[in-house]
């Protein structure tokens, strides 16, 4: 058991807190970054890698919506009478509102002294009044807004999360998995490199336009090492579930693979997601390679004629954002 699991308090599953987690992460991030050769930074990242571990002890982190996604549920937002499955559907695509939510639902009167990871749950403790209130009345990220040239890379990166979420719920299913918890745990995994942009916006914002202004290419290569530690930040500070901090934290961990089947599916779908977002580059024999590391034993024929039924799905699910 390593320190961040031996200082987590079990509430039924549930995480509870960490003795202190800002801390923890704190230490956790400065050693991945330093083990990246500060000697080797460019002026910028030394300057972001700064404000960074700043960030970590003083402020709370979120995941920022994305042009598209806010568009979307702008748009729903001015519409009188929404339907429950358009709000679900926005809900299920908005990592951070989903926080928010499930910290309602466990901090409403109705929850008995249960807290719960589920947003199922979560929605059937607070009604949809109020989940759609918490979807519409979220607060914007204005300087987010102000970083044109982060939209296009940020809007992929939210797009694939939720193609990996939608492929790891729908083969958890075929699998008798759970699947609510391997649609959460890829969505919150793949949208981790979204705190980065975060941060690095609101660092831009503060800079001003004096000064060079930080571009997302000068700090990219510390994505791959704090975006899980990061996420598994966020999720400790909102007390989800370990099995889910786990899936974010050790996504890029395959020592882990074998004793975490949460983990595996997750990973299982985020490579049929990065199959299907780019054949081009990563075609079948990628795929089948990759499973077969993954310990997926289903026949190539099947999986492929399944992923493609899953994308027509996926495409269905994701029509509020297309135009």
């Amino acid at each position: 058991m390593d320190e961040r699991e031996s200082n987590i308090y079990h509430q039924g599953g549930t995480v509870s807190k960490l003795e202190n987690p800002s801390l923890y992460y704190f230490r956790q991030i400065t050693t991945s970054v330093e083990g990246l050769g500060l000697a080797s930074f460019s002026t910028q990242e030394i300057v972001f890698f700064d404000y960074l571990k700043k960030a970590v002890l003083e402020r709370p982190l979120s995941i920022p919506r994305t042009k598209v996604l806010s568009e979307a549920i702008r748009k729903r937002s001015t519409v009188q009478h929404t339907q429950k499955r358009e709000i679900l559907d926005l809900l299920r695509c908005d990592p951070q509102c989903i926080l928010r939510v499930l910290n309602a639902a466990n901090t409403s009167a109705k929850n008995e002294g249960k807290r719960t990871s589920s947003l199922d749950f979560a929605v059937l403790r607070l009604g949809m009044e109020d989940v759609r209130a918490h979807l519409f009345s979220a607060p914007s990220q204005q300087f987010f807004d102000k970083c044109v040239d982060y939209h296009e890379t940020a809007d992929q990166l939210w797009r694939h999360a939720c193609l990996t979420a939608f492929l790891s719920g729908r083969l958890a299913r075929k699998n008798k998995l759970y699947e609510e918890f391997a649609y959460l745990g890829a969505l919150f995994a793949l949208s981790s490199p979204l705190l980065l942009f975060n941060l690095a916006a609101d660092l831009r914002a503060k800079l001003g336009e004096k000064k060079e202004p930080v571009e997302w290419k000068t700090f990219q290569r510390f994505s791959d090492v704090l975006s899980p530690q990061l996420g598994g930040l966020l999720l400790c500070t909102w007390k989800l579930d370990l099995r889910l901090v786990n899936v974010v934290e050790y996504f890029q961990d395959d020592q882990r693979l074998g004793k975490d089947e949460l983990l595996r599916q997750v990973r299982i779908a985020a490579a049929c997601a990065t199959y299907l977002d780019q054949r081009k580059e990563f075609g079948v024999e990628w795929l089948k390679e990759e499973m077969e590391r993954l310990g997926d034993t289903t026949p190539e024929a099947t999986l492929t004629r399944d992923l493609d039924d899953y994308f027509e799905q996926f495409r269905y699910h994701m029509r509020h954002f297309d135009g």
